[in-house]
Formats: structure tokens, C-alpha cells, sequence
């Protein structure tokens, strides 16, 4: 049965801290356990692919995972804020080291839409909204609005990469290639100091919603250098990427209302 809304903003706000910093730090991982990140094991190699070469180290990863991500383009993604969550499904369009993005969630045979097109976002809420309105991407005017938008931001790969690109401080080999989106992919923890990073990921550690500096990246790479998964170990948030390059429509709705507030 639905959770009438009243019900569904602390549920939304009570998985993994979301809300707080968009993710706020709850990262922890087997790296950090004691508040700075282990030596590891032996750095990888890079690897050679048709659009990029991927360097895994510190200086280099970031930046070279961006530029493999900003040659595709688009992909489409499921997200799951938990492992016991319903699925966002939808598409992304990289844009100057960010990603436009459009999504649906189905629950309980009700369709909840959700677009994030340049400074603007954009919701068709069932019972909170009537049809689709306009907000700000970054401070929505509805707590449940935000909400649904701080799953989504998840799924922008690009932003996670700008903001951790001058504060890796190592990176490891995950464990064995997977194969995802039809190619084997090799996960990679990508340790980060939050106290170096920008955006969302410095504010994890600025806001005080963390007191631990650093946090752990869980990316699955595949031999084209494109992220085909992205996880957080502690919290069950998961992202899978696919259809690198494929059209995507990836707009802004017509006629929006406007948000109140």
C-alpha cells in the first residue's frame, strides 16, 4: 500500500541521510575505519581504451574517468537509494561537468517524474504537485520535492568526478571484474578527503554531518574507461550505468507551474 504523504517524507529523509548535504557523509567503508584511509593494495594498471587511457592514481583518476564520461555523453541509469528501495529509472546528458538528468519511480502503480535541466528542476509529485513544477536544483521549495531530488542527484556521475578531482588521496582495486552492461568491469575504492573536495562532497564534511574527513567512492570501470557502476559500501546506494552514448531526451517539460516559496 502507498504511504500517504504525510508519511512519506520522513521515510524519504530517513534513508541514508540524503537529505543533508545531498548523501551526507555516511560513507565509512573498510578503508576508513579509523578515520584515514589504508595504504591498500599495489596501485593498478591503466588501462588502454578506444576513447581514454585511465590512470589509477590519485593525481590522474578523476580527471581521466571525467574526460571518458564527457566523450559519451549520455547513458541511461538505475538508482537505488538502498538495497530494499524501488528503482529510479532514467537518462543523463553530460553538460559542462555536470549531468541534465530525467527519472521515474513507480510505486505502488504511481508515477512520480522528476527532470533536472540546468539550474532548474523539475517534479510531477501525485498529491504534492498538480503536474509538473518548477524549482531550484539546488534548493527546492518542497521538503519532499527535495527529497526525491537528492536520489537523484546520485545518478550525476559527472558532478561526483568535478567535485572529488583534486582530493583522491588513493586508490585500490575492489575485488574481481563483474560483467555489467555487457563488458567486464574492475571496481575500483576511490578513497576521498572531503576537506579538499568541492560541491556536495566538501559539504558532507563542512556541515558538520560527518566528522570523519574521508570517504570512499566505489566505482566499476569498464575497459572503455566509462563507469558502469557506482556504490556507497556502507549505505546500499547504487547506481548502474548503461547505453553509453545512446539519443536521449533529456528536457525540461513544457508549460511548468511555478513551485510556491
Amino acid at each position: 500500500m502507498r504511504l500517504p504523504v504525510s508519511l512519506r517524507v520522513p521515510a524519504l529523509v530517513a534513508v541514508g541521510g540524503l537529505l543533508a548535504g545531498a548523501l551526507t557523509g555516511s560513507f565509512a567503508g573498510r578503508a576508513l575505519a579509523e578515520g584515514r584511509p589504508h595504504d591498500g593494495p599495489a596501485q593498478p594498471t591503466a588501462v588502454a581504451a578506444p576513447r581514454v587511457t585511465i590512470r589509477y592514481d590519485a593525481e590522474h583518476v578523476a580527471a581521466d574517468l571525467a574526460g571518458a564520461l564527457a566523450g559519451a555523453r549520455t547513458y541511461a541509469f538505475e538508482l537505488w537509494p538502498d538495497e530494499n528501495a524501488v528503482p529510479f529509472t532514467g537518462s543523463a546528458a553530460v553538460r559542462d561537468g555536470r549531468s541534465d538528468l530525467v527519472a521515474r519511480i513507480d510505486e505502488d502503480g504511481v508515477a512520480t517524474e522528476l527532470r533536472l535541466v540546468g539550474d532548474d528542476a523539475y517534479a510531477d509529485v501525485p498529491g504534492v504537485t498538480d503536474g509538473f513544477v518548477r524549482t531550484s536544483r539546488t534548493a527546492p521549495s518542497d521538503d519532499l520535492v527535495g527529497a526525491y531530488l537528492g536520489y537523484l542527484t546520485s545518478a550525476d556521475v559527472a558532478a561526483l568526478l568535478a567535485e572529488s578531482r583534486d582530493a583522491v588521496v588513493s586508490v585500490a582495486t575492489g575485488g574481481p571484474s563483474e560483467q555489467l552492461d555487457q563488458v567486464p568491469a574492475q571496481p575500483f575504492d576511490v578513497v576521498v578527503d572531503l576537506r579538499r573536495a568541492t560541491g556536495a562532497l566538501h559539504a558532507r564534511f563542512a556541515d558538520g554531518s560527518t566528522t570523519n574527513p574521508y570517504a570512499m567512492l566505489r566505482l566499476w570501470v569498464g575497459p572503455d574507461g566509462l563507469v558502469r557502476r557506482y556504490t556507497e559500501p556502507t549505505t546500499g546506494l547504487r547506481v548502474d550505468l548503461t547505453q553509453w552514448g545512446a539519443d536521449v531526451d533529456v528536457s525540461a517539460p513544457e508549460q511548468p507551474a511555478a513551485a510556491d516559496g
